[in-house]
C-alpha cells in the first residue's frame, strides 16, 4: 500500500499533465468538467472529500478542500496542499481551508449581502477572542435561529476566512433591534470586521492570522473506565473526531 506522502506526489505527477486542459476548462466556464476530472485525480489521495474550484479575475484558480464537515482530514489537506510545486503558485491556490473570499450568499431564495448584518463586537482579552451581538434585522425574518446562525457563520468565514473566524471568534449572539426610544449600540459592518480584528491582533499582541496553520484543541479524560490509552488522560489534539472515536 502506498505511502500518503507517495500518493500526494503521484497526483502532482498526473495533475502536471492534465493542468493545461483543466484550466482551458474553467477558461471556457466549464466547471463541472473540470470539477469531474480533477476529482478523478484527488480520489486516491483525498478520498471522497468535498472541494470547489474557483476561477479569479485573470489567470488565477483556487482548489479549496472542504474540511469543516470532517476535521479530521485537515492535518492531510494541510499537508496536500502545502506540497504544491512551485511551477504552478503564479496561477493557482490550494487551500485546506476556506479562505477570505469576501462574498455575498445565496440561500433559500434569497441573498445575504455584508451590509446586512449590524456587528456589535466584544474582545475577550483573556481567551483571545472577539464576541458578537448581531442585531436581528428584517433581513432575517422569518428564520429559526438555527438558519440564522448557520447563515452567520458561514459569512464569518467567507469575509474573515475560517482559520481567522476559528481561532478568534468566540460567542455569537443574536439581539433584537431597539425602540425607536432607545439609543442603538454602536455597530460595524460585516466588511469592517476583518479591519477590527486587524486592529485588536496589533494591539492585544495576539498571533498574526497568517501565522497560524493548524488550531489544536484540548482534550481531558473524566471516565477513567474508557481510556484512550492507559498512559495518556489530557493533553493537545489537532483532531478531536478521531479521538472520539
Amino acid at each position: 500500500m502506498q505511502s500518503f506522502q507517495d500518493r500526494v506526489s503521484g497526483f502532482y505527477a498526473q495533475f502536471e499533465k492534465q493542468e493545461a486542459a483543466l484550466c482551458a476548462q474553467m477558461d471556457r466556464g466549464e466547471l463541472q468538467q473540470a470539477t469531474a476530472g480533477l476529482q478523478q485525480l484527488l480520489a486516491p489521495v483525498l478520498g471522497d472529500l468535498p472541494f470547489q474550484l474557483y476561477k479569479k479575475e485573470g489567470a488565477h484558480y483556487l482548489l479549496e478542500c472542504n474540511t469543516l464537515l470532517d476535521s479530521s482530514k485537515k492535518i492531510l489537506c494541510y499537508y496536500f496542499c502545502d506540497e504544491l510545486p512551485q511551477r504552478f503558485r503564479a496561477h493557482w491556490a490550494f487551500y485546506y481551508y476556506h479562505p477570505a473570499l469576501c462574498g455575498s450568499l445565496a440561500l433559500g431564495g434569497r441573498t445575504f449581502l455584508p451590509a446586512d448584518f449590524e456587528l456589535v463586537p466584544t474582545v475577550q482579552q483573556k481567551t483571545h477572542r472577539i464576541d458578537l451581538k448581531v442585531l436581528r434585522t428584517a433581513v432575517f425574518d422569518g428564520m429559526s435561529d438555527e438558519d440564522a446562525f448557520a447563515v452567520l457563520y458561514m459569512m464569518l468565514i467567507d469575509h474573515l476566512g475560517e482559520i481567522a473566524a476559528e481561532a478568534y471568534i468566540g460567542q455569537l449572539s443574536f439581539q433584537k433591534p431597539q425602540s425607536a426610544f432607545s439609543k442603538k449600540p454602536q455597530t460595524i459592518s460585516l466588511q469592517k470586521l476583518r479591519s477590527f480584528l486587524n486592529r485588536t491582533i496589533q494591539s492585544e499582541g495576539w498571533v498574526e492570522i497568517s501565522g497560524i496553520q493548524l488550531i489544536a484543541d484540548s482534550f481531558y479524560l473524566k471516565n477513567k473506565q474508557k481510556g484512550l490509552r492507559q498512559d495518556m488522560t489530557s493533553g493537545l489534539s489537532y483532531s478531536l473526531d478521531l479521538l472520539n472515536e
